[in-house]
């Protein structure tokens, strides 16, 4: 991809938060498991070697769903802890951590590619992209 190129704001095509470009990209296998089982995948960018994501992948529903799942389980853990009694506080307080705890670590990779797209918001912005009119001619 040449330099024009990766400064023309494109949404499906992975961006650079640190080189600030749509630059080149390969698969990286992150996590492999042990007895076959899936493989976790990452793009990386070729000019720096940070991982990058197409602005349109941003999971933003998966946000608002681990953010409502894990305050759910929070609140039904503190309430039966207030309420609760005997063998069904273990239960309370087993919610109480594991709220929290699947809160961060659901959030991993949600974190990233949403900070990835407000980046590239900005950067997109400032080279005239309207996202409201890539909206229109796509409804066409």
């Amino acid at each position: 991809m040449n330099s024009k190129e990766s400064q023309i704001p494109n949404p499906r095509k992975p961006w650079c938060k640190n080189c600030k470009a749509h630059t080149r990209s390969y698969e990286k296998v992150v996590t492999e498991s042990a007895n076959g089982g899936p493989q976790v995948k990452h793009e990386i960018c070729k000019e720096c070697g940070r991982r990058v994501i197409a602005p349109e992948h941003c999971p933003e529903k998966a946000f608002s769903c681990v953010l409502v799942l894990c305050s759910g389980l929070f609140v039904l853990g503190f309430f039966i802890v207030l309420v609760g009694s005997g063998d069904i506080l273990i239960l309370g307080y087993g919610l109480l951590v594991v709220g929290p705890l699947f809160y961060f670590l659901g959030l991993k990779d949600v974190k990233f590619a949403r900070e990835n797209k407000k980046a590239w918001i900005v950067w997109a912005k400032e080279r005239g992209y309207n996202e409201n009119e890539e909206l229109k001619a796509e409804g066409k």
